[in-house]
């Protein structure tokens, strides 16, 4: 079976898992329990698209789960069907970012199953610098990154935590010379939105406003 889960997907089933654990520890009546069973299964198909008969018996696994050990057995069982983001390279980043030191961003070392975004910072500068993939290509968004925290809600992944003003400039359709700011706050931490996020529709928004 070739991979079919997306960082988002696998941080969302993460998420039902352990409602099912915490229903398991504090739910005594069985058929309460069996329903919500039921309920995440549907809930998790109702994330893809066209899922095969061999996918849904896998992802259905799920009814495996009664506590922490099995549901880390679960979604371990997944880990070998998770889609890599797409291949970044210093040449893809340079043309993404003319002007930034792209030998400063961290492609070795992130793992690529684990992300829905690629980023990175120039503390230098006081710049992020974001690579989504919508509509199947890279695209690259740069901007300003406040030193000042706040506590908020990020305008990627839609958790609450710590969150700093990200400040793009956004062209004008037909006119390189005018343009307009658009600033959203977003996690500090690019590791820890990554695996908090669970949807896409977020992050596409957001490079749609951006750019």
């Amino acid at each position: 079976m070739i991979p079919f889960i997306r960082n988002d997907q696998y941080n969302y089933i993460r998420e039902q898992a352990r409602t099912v654990v915490h229903t398991h520890k504090t739910v005594q009546d069985t058929d309460v329990k069996l329903a919500v069973q039921s309920l995440t299964i549907d809930k998790i198909q109702d994330t893809f698209k066209n899922l095969s008969d061999e996918q849904i018996s896998h992802l259905s696994l799920i009814n495996n789960v009664v506590d922490e050990e099995t549901a880390t057995i679960y979604l371990s069982s997944l880990h070998e069907y998770l889609i890599p983001f797409p291949r970044v390279t210093e040449q893809i980043l340079s043309t993404l970012f003319p002007k930034a030191k792209v030998k400063n961003a961290p492609i070795q070392q992130t793992e690529l199953t684990r992300i829905s975004h690629f980023s990175w910072e120039d503390p230098g500068t006081q710049k992020r610098y974001i690579v989504a993939y919508p509509d199947h290509k890279h695209i690259g968004i740069e901007g300003t990154f406040s030193t000042r925290t706040v506590h908020g809600v990020c305008a990627l992944c839609n958790h609450h935590g710590p969150q700093r003003l990200f400040t793009a400039r956004k062209n004008h359709q037909g006119n390189r010379d005018t343009y307009t700011k658009k600033g959203n706050y977003i996690c500090i931490d690019t590791v820890e939105c990554n695996e908090r996020m669970t949807s896409l529709h977020r992050l596409h928004e957001f490079v749609q406003r951006m750019t």
